[in-house]
């Protein structure tokens, strides 16, 4: 992680990474939900093990964090922001080529998943277990269901109805 980076430290509400001069309350909330610390560290090995398999560098071993910028966007994809959303709050534009190039080609090493979207992106850091305490999978998914059923049906008092949801 870098040295100037102190997400904890951070009291005022700017951009803890101060790689965007903007208000980023959800940086803050990121690394008390989620194992933030941990994630860079195996980001970082995995964008060493990338870079040497591109030729970028002679050893693997080097280290090879994040930028700075980087760290803001995998801050506000695992808040839930979609890349246009963080793409309108940072006011740049086309994020989605700089993150498959980056954030989602580490993380895919990481998952042995391909992550073709800011939401499997999310779900995939949660599911290798970056995510403190609950997780997505715990919480409630409300499904409101209507069955119509014929009034000159004799099956009224057994039916049974099966849903099978996949959030992949």
């Amino acid at each position: 992680m870098p040295k100037n980076l102190n997400i904890m430290a951070t009291s005022e509400k700017k951009c803890p990474a101060l790689s965007y001069k903007i208000s980023c309350h959800e940086c803050l909330q990121v690394n008390s939900e989620w194992h933030l610390d941990r994630l860079l560290k195996d980001l970082a090995k995995v964008k060493a093990e990338q870079d040497f398999e591109d030729g970028k560098i002679r050893d693997k071993l080097e280290a090879r964090e994040l930028s700075v910028h980087q760290i803001c966007w995998l801050c506000l994809l695992l808040f839930g922001f979609s890349v246009e959303e963080i793409e309108a709050k940072l006011k740049r534009r086309q994020l989605r080529a700089d993150l498959s190039r980056t954030l989602f080609k580490y993380s895919e090493r990481i998952t042995g998943k391909k992550i073709n979207n800011w939401a499997q992106f999310k779900l995939y850091m949660e599911r290798c277990g970056y995510r403190k305490g609950r997780s997505m999978e715990e919480e409630v998914l409300e499904i409101n269901l209507s069955l119509k059923i014929p009034r000159n049906s004799s099956t009224y008092d057994s039916m049974l109805v099966k849903v099978n949801l996949a959030l992949d």
